[in-house]
């Protein structure tokens, strides 16, 4: 199979507007597109497996390295607040175990959640595909299969701008 470059330039555009996005006030344009095209381009590249499989596919290249991430910013973190003697709180720890990347989030459900970072990606990424893969062993129809996935997004949409937002 040969590489497509229309794929590698749209994975450029979505960096180079990551990188522009959070260097510059750019407002919510930039925002707007980037990370769902992250999420667009790993699921064209998605080949149904059994669900067992991508779980533990994700569990090794997503959910590790964003354990160890969290874990070490956790530990840095607190290493910083006790050479200074100051009191640990649990801000950092929640965090890591949420996974939010946005302070923007403030609903009366999650008012002042705590925000990791930009790491949050690999978390989201992980629940997106196994939320994907369990559509795709349940649902055989590839119809069928659309009208799920586009079930699934416009409820998380809801969800963020009613309950998160």
């Amino acid at each position: 199979m040969q590489r497509d470059s229309s794929i590698d330039i749209a994975k450029a555009i979505g960096i180079l507007a990551v990188v522009v996005g959070h260097m510059c006030d750019t407002g919510n344009w930039l925002f707007s597109f980037h990370m769902p095209l992250f999420f667009i381009l790993a699921g064209f590249f998605f080949r149904p497996r059994p669900l067992r499989d991508v779980v533990l596919g994700g569990v090794r290249r997503l959910l590790v390295p964003y354990a160890v991430t969290a874990l070490a910013i956790v530990l840095i973190v607190y290493g910083v607040a006790l050479g200074r003697g100051e009191p640990l709180d649990s801000y950092w720890l929640v965090a890591a175990l949420y996974g939010n990347g946005s302070k923007s989030h403030s609903s009366a459900f999650l008012a002042d959640m705590p925000v990791i970072g930009a790491i949050w990606f690999l978390l989201a990424l992980f629940w997106c595909r196994w939320a994907f893969a369990l559509v795709c062993e349940k649902v055989r129809s590839k119809r069928a299969r659309a009208l799920w996935v586009f079930g699934l997004s416009a409820a998380a949409i809801l969800l963020d701008m009613y309950v998160v937002n």
